[in-house]
């Protein structure tokens, strides 16, 4: 009969659609952390100091199949990059920490990307006061998270303190940790990072 309903509609359950269609919608994003640099006592150092809650990392977040950090670089472009999950080459990988799920598109990841990486030059990159932990934990909040975990943002309020308290400390704390910068902003880096042209697009 004609507006007769389907058959099985009288047990239809919108809610089941809703939550079936989020959870289709739901991709899986992972901070992945790595000892800073390629020094195997510097990764061995980080196990230590991991007990105290405190190390000296690098870290990425990767979502959509993309893993996407911040680094120093010569130029004016932004300091933002990207590489396959879990295989950029310039820090010894540590440790993968799954942050959970997102229900954002790739669009929308890219449109935060690009909105990010006008703000997040990489002649802003300061080893104590704007480097890629402070990246990963604004870029994790967008994602609508709480954040990069306490552990691995010790380090950053560890120096900014040492920094305030004992004179020098800041300029010895660079002189270790800041990176060299031979990456030209905007221009791809091979297979295992790229840097991103001024409007975030590859």
């Amino acid at each position: 009969a004609r507006g007769a309903a389907p058959p099985g509609a009288a047990g239809y359950n919108w809610n089941d659609v809703y939550f079936a269609t989020a959870k289709f919608l739901e991709t899986p994003v992972v901070l992945h952390v790595y000892s800073l640099g390629r020094s195997r006592v510097l990764s061995c150092a980080n196990r230590a100091f991991k007990r105290f809650g405190t190390g000296a990392y690098h870290a990425g977040v990767s979502v959509h199949g993309h893993e996407w950090s911040f680094a120093a670089g010569d130029g004016l472009g932004t300091g933002v990059v990207r590489c396959p999950p879990g295989e950029l080459q310039d820090h010894r990988f540590y440790k993968a920490v799954p942050m959970g799920s997102c229900h954002l598109t790739r669009a929308q990841v890219h449109a935060i990307i690009d909105a990010m990486s006008i703000c997040w030059t990489a002649q802003k990159y300061d080893v104590l006061n704007c480097n890629c932990l402070h990246f990963v934990n604004a870029f994790l909040l967008r994602l609508g998270f709480e954040g990069a975990p306490r552990w691995l943002m010790s380090a950053p309020r560890l120096a900014v303190k040492l920094q305030s308290r004992l004179p020098g400390a800041g300029s010895a704390i660079r002189r270790m940790l800041q990176p060299r910068r031979p990456r030209k902003t905007g221009a791809p880096r091979g297979e295992e990072g790229q840097a991103l042209s001024p409007s975030g697009r590859r």
